[in-house]
């Protein structure tokens, strides 16, 4: 009896590893095709004109629905004393109305970016309402986070493009040094919410916008 039963237990847990194997396998060899890595290149980050970085996105496709990105990017100003600064990126993606080539994908994503500029503008004496010019510099830090929607498409099994948007939050931390008098109000101020060298100063809660395409290849 004792025989029996061991030999009918060994005779189950060898069926149900001998199926659990089949199904490991047959669900490796389903995502295969999707499971890689990738390194891309987003390219709006460069042609930007007031805060222009390199950035480098390193991509693991998990399965057909899911994905991990982590990019990092440097300033490139070639004069290095007017901009300088890093933003690092990390995202988790959810890919639907996938096709062999080509899918829809939603993502949820963190930031954080800081940076230091050297600016020369003009401003306003309050003593007197006259102008001058002032030459200063400007500290950033800013976090939070996105959800971007966008399109990804490959090309001949090693190639990708993709391009997206979003919307999120943004808080930044700004501030000055070497102002002749930070009381004095700016001629005219640059919209910071659009990426420029802005004058306000202090604690800022705003929207952030996230627009890119990117270009990449795939290690399989």
């Amino acid at each position: 009896m004792k025989r029996t039963l061991f030999f009918s237990i060994f005779l189950l847990a060898a069926l149900c590893g001998k199926g659990y194997a089949q199904d490991t396998l047959a669900t490796r060899q389903m995502n295969k095709p999707y499971s890689y890595w990738a390194l891309k290149l987003p390219l709006f980050n460069i042609l930007d004109p007031n805060s222009p970085n390199l950035q480098v996105g390193v991509e693991r496709r998990l399965n057909k629905r899911s994905g991990v990105q982590l990019t990092a990017g440097i300033s490139v100003d070639p004069d290095r004393t007017v901009l300088n600064g890093f933003r690092v990126k990390g995202e988790y993606r959810w890919h639907f109305a996938t096709r062999n080539s080509h899918s829809l994908f939603l993502a949820g994503e963190l930031f954080y970016t800081q940076y230091s500029a050297s600016v020369s503008e003009t401003f306003v004496r309050a003593t007197d309402s006259t102008l001058y010019d002032d030459h200063f510099m400007i500290y950033k830090k800013m976090y939070g986070a996105n959800v971007k929607f966008g399109f990804y498409k490959m090309f001949k099994r090693h190639f990708m493009f993709e391009v997206y948007s979003g919307i999120g939050v943004k808080h930044k931390i700004v501030s000055q040094q070497g102002r002749t008098n930070p009381s004095d109000a700016p001629e005219s101020v640059v919209d910071i919410n659009l990426g420029a060298i802005g004058h306000e100063t202090g604690i800022i809660n705003t929207v952030s916008m996230p627009l890119n395409f990117a270009f990449g290849y795939i290690f399989r």
